[in-house]
C-alpha cells in the first residue's frame, strides 16, 4: 500500500505521529482528509443526513480514543474504512430495530400500553436505583423487600456487588 499525501504533501504517516504527540493541528488535517471516506461509507450504508454527522462524530472520536494502538500507520485507511462501517451499520441496525418497534406499537394498542407501562417502570426503577446511590441504606433495607423487589436485580442496579444486600 502507498503511503498517502494529498495537496498538502505531508503523508498520512506523519500527520499520524503528529497527532499522537498532541498536534492539534494534524488531528484536524487528518479528520479533513478523510471525511468524505467516512461520510461516503455512511450514505453507502443508508444512513440520512443527520445519521451521517453523528456516525462520522463517533469514528472519529473512536480513532482518537484508538490511534495509539494502530501499529502500522500506513494501514490508517483501511482501519479508518473499517470503523466507519463498523459504525454505520451498527447505527442503521438500531435505527431499523426502532421503526420496527414503533411499527409494531402502533399496529397493536396493546402493545403501545403496555410500552409505555414499560418505559415508565423502567425509568422509575433507573431513578429509584440512582436514588439508591445516595441512600442506598433506605433502599436496600425498606424499598427492597416492600416493593417487592428481587434483591438480586436491587444488587444489579445499584452496581453493588451480590453479597451486600446479605450482609444487611
Amino acid at each position: 500500500m502507498t503511503i498517502r499525501a494529498r495537496q498538502d504533501g505531508v503523508p498520512d504517516t506523519t500527520l499520524i505521529e503528529r497527532c499522537l504527540a498532541g498536534d492539534q493541528a494534524a488531528w484536524e488535517a487528518l479528520v479533513r482528509r478523510y471525511a468524505n471516506l467516512v461520510y461516503g461509507i455512511s450514505a453507502r450504508a443508508g444512513l440520512g443526513t443527520d445519521e451521517a454527522a453523528d456516525a462520522f462524530q463517533a469514528v472519529f472520536v473512536i480513532v482518537w480514543r484508538s490511534l495509539e494502538l494502530l501499529k502500522e500507520p500506513q494501514a490508517f485507511p483501511g482501519w479508518l474504512a473499517t470503523i466507519a462501517r463498523r459504525e454505520a451499520l451498527r447505527m442503521a441496525r438500531g435505527r431499523d430495530r426502532r421503526a420496527r418497534r414503533a411499527q409494531r406499537m402502533s399496529d397493536d394498542p396493546t402493545a403501545r400500553v403496555l410500552g409505555f407501562f414499560n418505559s415508565v417502570q423502567e425509568k422509575f426503577w433507573r431513578n429509584l436505583a440512582f436514588d439508591a446511590h445516595v441512600r442506598g441504606e433506605l433502599f436496600a433495607r425498606v424499598m427492597v423487600p416492600q416493593a417487592g423487589y428481587n434483591g438480586i436485580l436491587a444488587v444489579a442496579a445499584l452496581a453493588w456487588p451480590v453479597g451486600r444486600l446479605l450482609r444487611r
